[in-house]
């Protein structure tokens, strides 16, 4: 977590995404269910790194047509992070515009804009005007 207060990001415990797998023989009864976004069935992963690229949690194989949203709800480390169930106790301090400081308790997660708009998964934003997009 050190490495991503450095970089301006206190709180951030990894990064996640979902990651594709290309089955070549995969089975005629799932390749519906298999197929998706790559044009090709595979097997997706919700994988969780650090910032020195250390593998966290990887969950367990999902269809590839399921997206982002719906893999990392079947994650239990992610859900762990994000029920407080795991890592709760931790404060970081973050600052506003004014110069104002912030306690906040627990850790998040950085991603990418496939995600959950929730206070405990951070996506790219261009602008942040307030608090209130924070928390």
């Amino acid at each position: 977590m050190s490495d991503y207060c450095k970089l301006g990001l206190p709180g951030s415990v990894g990064s996640c995404d979902v990651t594709h797998i290309i089955l070549d023989k995969c089975p005629s009864e799932v390749l519906n269910l298999c197929n998706g976004k790559e044009g090709k069935p595979s097997l997706a992963f919700q994988v969780v790194v650090s910032h020195r690229k250390q593998i966290l949690s990887i969950s367990k194989g999902e269809y590839g047509a399921y997206n982002d949203k719906t893999i990392v709800r079947m994650d239990r480390f992610v859900s762990d992070v994000l029920m407080g169930r795991v890592m709760k106790d931790i404060e970081s301090v973050i600052y506003d515009t004014n110069g104002d400081r912030y306690v906040v308790r627990g850790v998040h997660l950085i991603t990418d804009n496939g995600y959950h708009n929730i206070p405990e998964m951070i996506c790219p934003m261009l602008f942040r005007s307030s608090m209130r997009d924070v928390f």
